[in-house]
């Protein structure tokens, strides 16, 4: 779910197991309504069941559990019991957070445990049960890995002076009883109560991204060059329910070569409840540039009738630079001509690996989703002459691991057969530097297989990789593979790879980023046409030619700031 989301009366279709008193499940019904579910302020779900209490109890002889109607006790002794892995633990309650932080969520009030509670991926969503009464007190919900502060999977405590605190191996669940201040007499839920503690649904302002098309152009490339234009094209999102009024856009730049045309801000006058808008912002490029530059582009979304009032996006604009195909035995990943394949599945179908550009430097990554996922990134053919074929790249990764279990991973691999068949890394060396073997219980698609898993020794920072697989590959066409697997619970960062550089070829496989030059090609380029903004640009420093607008530069997506105006 979204940060803010809330979702209220919401249809659904889902399977539901009811268990008796001794753990053992006896009987099956469906969820047929989500009445209330949000990661904001807390964390839960209400689902309404195709079974009654009634018929449970009647036709089963199972008493549900009832929630207790106020905060639980420090020291209170508890039961955190896991349907879904049939799992039991017990411990304290070991106090309450003001506030919790994990990557963009965060809850308040929430229930820490004392550590004889042994949580892990899976036991999300289960019941915290006071041992004495039997009765439901919260709902588990998170644990720390072990990553980066705050970072997913890995919350951290926030006090009331905003003071931040990681508690290692730390696992917290959010109260239950808040329910209680939003039910009416007749035991409906009225999140317009007084008094009631959920939030309620509303307007959400999201800037997922933006990116420049150039307008008039020299060359055709679809870079902005010396004297072209082009259009930043901002994409704007209402991840709420509530119609969002008035988003006031503004782009800026500390660069004196980038022109912005249009006045500051534009307003956009409305977003429906799970909308979209895209904004047009017109910026010409100077004439005298003459140098490749990283260009700081920022762009600021806000709306007095959102949660959050407002958002940030920015990003390095690269301008004024070619795009060389066949030009190079290394890729850095800045160049938009690109010669990788991208291939694999997910549950969703849109888990794969992406190219993903922030503070001016681009890398590919393979996320850790939290569904199954075989995401595959494969080399143009990398032909390898008579000397030793070595590879060699920067990375960093974090995959989902708990209790010593490796859920999620990935591998490298490589194919002489021109991608018929391909081999593990360690089929042709001793060493790849693999860190533990995934594990078969969840589904993963590189189940049982060696690969690089946890956390990278560097990490955040990245480290180097080198592959040298001698001359055992000489005279043939390889392909190389990096290869990201995940199951169906939850997720991490994934696998991060960047500046790969390979010796030993015959051929220039990799595009590359070089000076812009007007008389780069064989061909001329294109004839004169009007510029349909004539006001921007006195011409272009090449032969002026334009073409459609929609040349997406595509080296724009982003580093992502939310600014929160309110108590989160």
């Amino acid at each position: 779910m979204g940060q803010y989301e809330v979702l209220v009366g919401e249809p659904t279709n889902r399977g539901v197991d009811v268990f008796d008193a001794s753990g053992e499940a006896v009987m099956s019904t469906v969820a047929t309504e989500i009445v209330y579910a949000t990661m904001h302020k807390t964390d839960l779900a209400v689902l309404r069941l195709e079974a009654t209490y009634r018929e449970l109890r009647d036709d089963w002889g199972i008493t549900a559990l009832m929630l207790v109607p106020e905060p639980g006790l420090v020291g209170e002794a508890v039961a955190i019991v896991s349907g879904y892995w049939e799992y039991v633990t017990t411990c304290h309650l070991d106090g309450f957070v003001y506030s919790m932080l994990e990557s963009r969520y965060t809850w308040w009030n929430s229930l820490r445990f004392t550590q004889e509670c042994e949580t892990f991926g899976g036991t999300s969503g289960s019941p915290v049960i006071s041992v004495a009464t039997g009765e439901i007190i919260g709902v588990n919900n998170t644990g720390y890995e072990g990553g980066a502060e705050c970072s997913h999977n890995n919350p951290c405590e926030v006090d009331e002076a905003g003071e931040v605190t990681t508690i290692e191996d730390g696992s917290y669940g959010q109260q239950t009883w808040w329910l209680y201040s939003c039910i009416d007499t007749d035991f409906a839920l009225d999140l317009e109560r007084d008094g009631c503690e959920l939030p309620a649904p509303s307007a959400v302002l999201r800037l997922p991204g933006f990116e420049a098309a150039t307008d008039t152009e020299c060359d055709a490339d679809g870079n902005l060059d010396a004297g072209e234009t082009a259009f930043v094209t901002v994409s704007l999102e209402n991840e709420g329910t509530v119609e969002l009024d008035g988003v006031a856009v503004t782009l800026s730049s500390p660069s004196d070569s980038l022109l912005i045309v249009d006045a500051m801000p534009v307003v956009v006058e409305s977003i429906e409840g799970f909308g979209t808008a895209l904004v047009d912002i017109a910026v010409a490029l100077a004439d005298d540039v003459d140098a490749t530059e990283l260009i700081q582009l920022q762009v600021t979304a806000s709306s007095d009738s959102a949660i959050n009032l407002e958002v940030t996006g920015s990003s390095a604009l690269r301008v004024h630079f070619d795009d060389v195909p066949n030009s190079s035995a290394a890729d850095d990943f800045e160049s938009n001509d690109v010669p990788w394949t991208q291939a694999g599945s997910s549950d969703s179908g849109t888990a794969a690996w992406t190219r993903v550009t922030a503070e001016g430097n681009t890398t590919w990554r393979g996320a850790g989703v939290g569904e199954h996922s075989d995401q595959r990134l494969e080399s143009p053919a990398l032909e390898v002459g008579d000397g030793a074929f070595v590879v060699a790249w920067s990375h960093r990764y974090r995959f989902e691991m708990s209790s010593d279990t490796f859920w999620d991973g990935g591998v490298v691999e490589l194919s002489t057969d021109g991608g018929l068949t391909w081999g593990d890394a360690t089929s042709f060396l001793d060493e790849v530097g693999y860190g533990g073997v995934i594990t078969n219980e969840s589904g993963n698609p590189l189940a049982d297989r060696n690969a690089f898993v946890d956390t990278s020794p560097a990490w955040p920072e990245v480290s180097p990789v080198e592959l040298d697989f001698g001359t055992q590959f000489a005279g043939q066409s390889v392909q190389l593979r990096f290869r990201v697997g995940t199951d169906a619970a939850a997720g991490d960062f994934g696998w991060e790879i960047d500046d790969l550089t390979v010796a030993g070829l015959d051929n220039l496989p990799f595009s590359s980023v070089q000076p812009h030059d007007c008389n780069r090609g064989d061909e001329p380029p294109p004839a004169a046409t009007p510029d349909p903004i004539e006001e921007l640009s006195e011409g272009c420093t090449c032969s002026t030619a334009s073409s459609p607008r929609g040349a997406t530069l595509g080296v724009l997506l982003l580093l992502f700031a939310a600014i929160g105006r309110r108590r989160p």
